[in-house]
């Protein structure tokens, strides 16, 4: 089936807590088939000074990710997106698996677009991915 972009219902939020504190989320992109989540913890996402943070859970292992994306408007609800993500870490556990984690993350932001129901991606651009780096913590 794959990734689908679309607002946390209640079971959905009772979930998330067993990884993320209580953070006003409201939408995710999720691949329930294979077990991955990506969603914004929040953050202004303007640039690396200000990013905007994700975390990414891949069969309850939890990744994170720091991003920032450019918006150019085509009308007041339509714009085309270019998302650069330039930190990527990923647990020691899935330390191996690069090219495949890489590969989700880029289908995950794609689906993710531009972040809202209300403002559609005409189209979702990665201008960088980043290397993920493995750390020893279960967090990410």
């Amino acid at each position: 089936m794959g990734f689908v972009f679309e607002k946390i219902n209640e079971e959905g939020k009772k979930y998330l807590k067993n990884f993320v504190s209580d953070s006003p989320v409201y939408y995710w992109a999720i691949d329930r088939e294979r077990e991955i989540i990506l969603l914004s913890l929040g953050g202004w996402g303007f640039d690396k000074e200000q990013p905007e943070f994700f975390v990414f859970l891949y069969k309850k292992n939890i990744g994170k990710i720091l991003a920032y994306r450019k918006k150019e408007w085509k009308t007041r609800t339509e714009v085309n997106v270019t998302w650069y993500l330039y930190e990527i870490r990923f647990t020691i556990a899935l330390q191996g698996k690069e090219e495949e984690l890489i590969e989700l993350v880029k289908e995950a932001f794609f689906t993710f677009g531009s972040g809202t129901q209300k403002i559609k991606a005409n189209s979702t651009t990665l201008a960088e991915v980043a290397n993920p780096i493995f750390v020893n913590d279960r967090r990410g």
